[in-house]
């Protein structure tokens, strides 16, 4: 069972999962937006172009690609007069239950795994119920939901997080009549080990791409300073 923090947690929508076309780095992208999401007054995310080129390693063009497959997919909303500012249409129903699941910021900033495994995590927790955290999906569901392949490596990132000690995967098999019926993996999302968020955690502030506390006036004056010098 996971003990929530709020300080801990930033909230991403499920719908991120149930659009169809969108890519890995697109879904990474708008988990990344979610992070740095200031809801008052407007849910509102201000992504530093040269901030997100370095963090996904792609480029300026490619962004703007992102950007727009996640606007077609009626999850942002992006200003054209200033397209470095992201609207997230979901946030207006994130408090309502369902709706959203909970990522912990370390998964997001943490350099031990790799973007696929961040995502597959975000998956299962996206799937997850109840107090214990729980799941029964096949692998082809987590390939498709992430949009990555189903093959060798996916198994080789699932057995990844679960020798990190972030998620517990057990094979269920339904038997009748001395005959396997089905097979399929079991997977409970564990406490975050301390272990895990050592040399992570110092340093979730400084690789915020906004100050929480900033008002939207401090957004704009940071793009007008973006454009103006780079």
């Amino acid at each position: 069972m996971i003990t929530f923090k709020e300080k801990d947690f930033f909230m991403v929508s499920k719908g991120l999962f149930q659009k169809e076309g969108l890519r890995k780095t697109d879904r990474m992208m708008y988990i990344y937006l979610s992070s740095i999401c200031q809801d008052s007054p407007s849910h509102l995310s201000y992504a530093k172009t040269k901030k997100v080129r370095e963090y996904f390693g792609i480029t300026t063009p490619t962004i703007k690609s992102i950007t727009n497959r996640l606007t077609k997919a009626e999850l942002v909303d992006v200003d054209k007069k200033n397209p470095l500012l992201f609207e997230l249409f979901t946030r207006e129903n994130m408090n309502t239950e369902g709706n959203f699941f909970l990522l912990h910021y370390i998964i997001l900033r943490s350099h031990i795994l790799n973007a696929n495994q961040k995502l597959i995590y975000a998956f299962l927790m996206s799937n997850a119920r109840g107090e214990e955290m729980k799941t029964q999906i096949p692998m082809s569901k987590i390939a498709s939901g992430c949009g990555i392949r189903d093959d060798k490596q996916l198994r080789e990132d699932i057995k990844g997080l679960t020798e990190l000690g972030l998620i517990t995967q057990t094979l269920k098999r339904k038997r009748y009549m001395s005959r396997i019926q089905f097979e399929k993996y079991e997977y409970e999302m564990c406490e975050i080990p301390e272990s895990f968020t050592l040399g992570i955690k110092d340093s979730l502030d400084s690789d915020n791409l906004i100050d929480y506390d900033s008002s939207l006036e401090d957004i704009v004056d940071a793009i007008f300073k973006e454009k103006k010098y780079g």
